[in-house]
């Protein structure tokens, strides 16, 4: 009778987390539901390892990566052209050859928290390719901005915000087939 209680130990979707995310694997996040289409790796120079996982949903391409720094937070971003940076950042970068300590960019005033080397691998496959990462965040450490440097005149841009893992829901394995 009461049966509807029992928790069904063969269910496929139970324990599915953010930290178990796959290829394939859906969520939902901001009302939209996203699929993990490819899985890149970063390998700093300081020994650690990030998993970014990049997802395709209604609203386009974000990318998810979990914040070592803060236990249950992640980091979803947006990549962007480095040309909708103003030119004097990247001009500052190949001439000195170090980042800037401050960047405005939508209205929001970030400043650098870190600067890294690290080799990165598309999907998880192929040659690492090195890069330089320059980390900013705003003031109350809600947004982030990152500008890859990957050769002197190569840039990209990454920009997004620091998120509670509540926000993702209804995380599901990879659908059959897929």
């Amino acid at each position: 009778m009461f049966s509807f209680f029992k928790k069904n130990k063969a269910d496929p979707n139970a324990g599915m987390t953010m930290d178990t995310l796959e290829r394939g694997c859906l969520f939902e996040y901001l009302g939209d539901v996203y699929q993990v289409r490819a899985i890149h790796e970063y390998s700093w120079e300081s020994g650690g390892r990030t998993r970014e996982f990049e997802c395709h949903g209604p609203e386009g391409t974000i990318y998810v990566e979990k914040d070592e720094d803060e236990a249950g937070s992640w980091l979803v971003t947006r990549k962007l052209p480095a040309s909708e940076l103003n030119e004097m950042i990247l001009d500052y970068i190949r001439e000195k050859e170090k980042p800037p300590k401050k960047v405005s960019f939508g209205g929001i005033d970030y400043r650098l928290v870190e600067n890294s080397a690290a080799y990165f691998r598309l999907d998880g496959q192929g040659d690492e390719k090195p890069l330089l990462a320059y980390d900013y965040e705003d003031a109350a450490e809600e947004h982030s901005l990152t500008i890859e440097q990957w050769g002197d005149e190569d840039f990209s841009l990454a920009v997004g915000d620091y998120v509670e893992e509540y926000r993702f829901a209804n995380i599901l394995p990879a659908p059959e087939g897929s």
